[in-house]
């Protein structure tokens, strides 16, 4: 299933100091006319202006480029843009800086060695979903668990049905796939999912 097809109106930016690589992620993108992708080059010297988002319905930046500041990016952005969804891509697949971003609100992150992890990840932010691999979601929800101590205002108990929908995440479950195993609609899911990330101040600056 093409990007096109989950939103004939999507309009995106790429973001990142590698014109090669977004030359092949806007070939990635761009499968159809409907869809519009503009290309921002940048360095650090020289970082995005966040003017240049206006109207976005997505926004893709390179984790691995010098000059782009995971937490600081995406704070701007879903400070200005409160419904763009932000989403990093990066060859690095450890936690450097991806708690800060998703701390911040990113809406999701892909994995720049596999095509397919693209593909998936502006298809979920499209549809107003998230896209984290489970065991880096399962690490930071573990991670703000272990700060909650330090953060009693954040540390309100999941309810049973959230906790049942976690267990879901962390074997590797879709949405779709947690609805049908619990009963539930996958819209049901989604909002489970917003409420999980909001009780456990997964956009919290100060979490």
């Amino acid at each position: 299933m093409s990007i096109a097809a989950a939103s004939s109106e999507l309009k995106v930016v790429i973001v990142g100091s590698n014109r090669l690589e977004l030359v092949g992620m806007q070939a990635l993108l761009e499968d159809s006319s409907e869809n519009t992708v503009h290309m921002i080059l940048c360095d650090e010297n020289a970082p995005p202006d966040i003017d240049s988002f206006i109207e976005r319905n997505v926004i893709c930046l390179d984790f691995d480029s010098p000059g782009l500041e995971p937490e600081r990016v995406t704070q701007a952005v879903k400070g200005r843009f409160a419904e763009t969804a932000v989403v990093w891509m990066s060859r690095d697949q450890t936690d450097r800086g991806k708690f800060l971003a998703i701390r911040a609100g990113a809406d999701g992150f892909a994995n720049k060695a596999r095509v397919t992890d693209i593909s998936d990840a502006f298809l979920a932010v499209a549809d107003d979903d998230y896209h984290f691999s489970p065991d880096v979601l399962m690490r930071y929800i573990k991670h703000v668990q272990l700060l909650a101590p330090h953060h009693p205002g954040r540390s309100r108990s999941l309810s049973a049905r959230e906790n049942e929908v976690l267990d879901q995440v962390q074997s590797g479950a879709t949405n779709k796939q947690i609805a049908i195993a619990l009963s539930i609609s996958a819209e049901t899911v989604k909002v489970h999912l917003r409420h999980i990330r909001k009780a456990l101040g997964l956009n919290s600056r100060d979490c």
